[in-house]
C-alpha cells in the first residue's frame, strides 16, 4: 500500500460562504485632516481532498523466540598425554684399529658425534568439578501488535474563494472657516470586488462635490487590494448657480461691445456660456464661447462679461436691431452629488440696437 502524502484529487463544493460586502461611512464636518475607510469581502468554499490519512491495525504473525536453557554437568576426570621429547648426548670421539690378514694392523680416528632419541610423553590425569551449561533454544510464538497503516480519505477544507481589501483615503479641499455647518455625509459599499461611493451633502447652506479619484488595484482574485485617494473640492451651491438663478441684466450694443451682466460669478472655471445673434432670422454668429471671446469683469455682487462683436468677426451697421440669444451652463457630471439639484443651465432671449 503507498503512502505518498501528496493530494490525490480535489473536489470543489458548489456552495460558497462569507460575508461578500462590506460598507462604511462617516460624516465630515468641515475639519481639517484625512478621512479613512477599510472595507474588506471574502467568500469562502469548501474544498473536498483525498488525503493519505494514517490509522493503527492489529497484526498477527508467528515469529521465532528464543529462550535460555541450562543444565548441571557433573564432575569428570580429565587425562592428558603430554608430547614425548627428544633427548641427545654427545658421544666423544675415539681411535679404531684393526688388523689386516697380512698381520698388519690399520687405525683411524673416529670423530664424536650427537646421539638424540625420542623419550615418550607422559599422561597426566585431573578432576574437573561439575558445572551450569546454558544455550539459547529457538521457538516458536503467536506474536500481535498495533501497525501503522494509511487509507484514503475525502476530507472537506474551507478556503478562500475570494477576498478584496479596500483602502480608501478622503482629501476635503475646505476647512470648517470656510464653510459654516458644513455636513456631507460619505458612504462606500463594496460588494465582492464591486466598489461604490456614495455623497450626500446635509450642509446649510448646499454643497456641490467634486470628486477626483486616484484609483490603484492589485493581486488577483483570492487577495485583491484595491487603494483609492479620493480628493473632494467643495463647492458653494447658492454662489455656483447664482448666475444662473438672477437675471439677466444688459444696454444696448454700444460701440460694438455687448455687456451681460450677471449676479456674481464666483467660479468662473466652471461655467461655460453659448450666444447665438441674428437678424431677421438669419443666423450671424452662434457658437459656445471661449476664455478669449469675452472680458470678465467683477464687482461686489455682480459680474459682467463684456464682448466685443468686432473681435467675434461681427461688423453690423448702427442702429441694427439683433436678436440675442445667450446660455449658462454647469456640467453636472463633474459633481458627485448633482442629483441633489436642478436646473443645470439657462437661456435669455432679447433684442438690442446697435448704437
Amino acid at each position: 500500500m503507498k503512502t505518498s502524502l501528496l493530494l490525490l484529487a480535489l473536489l470543489f463544493s458548489s456552495f460558497a460562504f462569507g460575508s461578500n460586502s462590506d460598507s462604511g461611512r462617516f460624516n465630515f464636518d468641515g475639519t481639517r485632516g484625512q478621512r479613512s475607510l477599510d472595507l474588506l469581502t471574502e467568500t469562502r468554499r469548501t474544498e473536498y481532498r483525498y488525503v493519505q490519512v494514517p490509522y493503527q491495525e492489529r497484526v498477527c504473525r508467528t515469529e521465532t523466540r528464543y529462550r535460555q536453557e541450562c543444565h548441571q554437568e557433573p564432575s569428570r576426570r580429565v587425562c592428558q598425554t603430554s608430547p614425548g621429547r627428544q633427548v641427545c648426548r654427545n658421544v666423544p670421539g675415539r681411535r679404531v684399529c684393526r688388523t689386516r690378514p697380512d698381520g698388519r694392523q690399520i687405525c683411524r680416528n673416529r670423530p664424536g658425534r650427537r646421539v638424540c632419541h625420542t623419550e615418550p610423553g607422559r599422561r597426566t590425569c585431573r578432576t574437573e568439578p561439575g558445572r551450569r551449561v546454558c544455550r539459547q533454544v529457538p521457538y516458536s510464538e503467536r506474536v500481535c501488535r498495533y501497525e501503522t497503516r494509511y487509507r484514503q480519505e475525502r476530507r472537506a477544507y474551507s478556503v478562500v474563494d475570494a477576498r478584496t481589501n479596500a483602502r480608501l483615503t478622503f482629501n476635503f479641499s475646505q476647512a470648517a472657516f470656510d464653510f459654516l455647518g458644513v455636513n456631507v455625509e460619505v458612504r462606500a459599499d463594496l460588494l465582492n470586488d464591486n466598489l461604490n461611493i456614495q455623497f450626500q451633502d446635509l450642509s446649510t447652506p448646499g454643497l456641490l462635490l467634486a470628486d477626483r479619484v486616484t484609483r490603484n488595484r492589485f493581486g488577483g482574485r483570492d487577495n485583491l487590494s484595491i487603494t483609492e485617494t479620493h480628493d473632494v473640492d467643495l463647492y458653494n451651491a447658492v454662489q455656483l448657480f447664482a448666475p444662473l438663478k438672477g437675471q439677466l441684466r444688459t444696454d444696448d450694443i454700444f460701440k460694438n461691445e455687448l455687456v451681460l451682466t450677471l449676479d456674481k460669478i464666483t467660479y468662473e472655471q466652471e461655467l461655460t456660456y453659448d450666444l447665438t445673434i441674428k437678424k431677421s432670422g438669419q443666423v450671424l454668429f452662434s457658437r459656445t464661447l471661449t476664455l478669449n471671446d469675452y472680458r470678465l469683469t467683477q464687482s461686489a455682487n455682480e459680474s459682467s462679461l463684456v464682448l466685443n462683436l468686432r473681435q467675434l468677426g461681427l461688423k453690423l451697421p448702427v442702429d441694427t436691431l439683433v436678436d440675442v440669444e445667450f446660455g449658462l451652463h454647469l456640467n453636472p457630471s463633474k459633481f458627485v452629488n448633482a442629483g441633489q439639484f436642478q436646473d443645470w443651465s439657462k437661456r435669455h432671449a432679447f433684442q438690442r440696437m446697435i448704437k
